[in-house]
């Protein structure tokens, strides 16, 4: 999860425990940050804060998604606009069985994997 808020953080951190079958592997509070994590621990989600990732959220996505080909990446909001392909949920949306619905949705990974929930 990466967003500049530590207060959304810890309420992120509390729906993704809340999630059936997902745990938190990381957290961090910057864009260069999260691209690093995802590179490293290649998560199969990560949760993005939309207005940490500058002018273009979808090219951070895509970023992610170049270091960690596996890895959903979902956009979080507090005033979600478009962001192309990537999925967008608006921050007060973000619940348990959202997320879990999300990733029941998520395309069809990158790398002809499967990834675990």
């Amino acid at each position: 999860m990466a967003d500049d808020s530590p207060v959304f953080l810890d309420a992120a951190a509390a729906v993704v425990e809340a999630t059936p079958g997902f745990e938190i592997a990381a957290t961090c509070r910057s864009e260069t940050r999260a691209i690093e994590l995802a590179g490293t621990l290649r998560p199969n989600v990560v949760l993005l804060d939309e207005s940490m990732a500058g002018d273009d959220p979808a090219a951070a996505a895509r970023e992610i998604a170049a270091t960690s080909p596996e890895t959903f990446v979902i956009l979080v909001s507090a005033d979600p606009k478009p962001a192309g392909e990537t999925p967008l949920i608006n921050k007060g949306e973000l619940s348990p069985a959202r997320l879990a619905d999300l990733w029941r949705q998520r395309p069809a990974p990158r790398t002809g994997g499967v990834p675990a929930a």
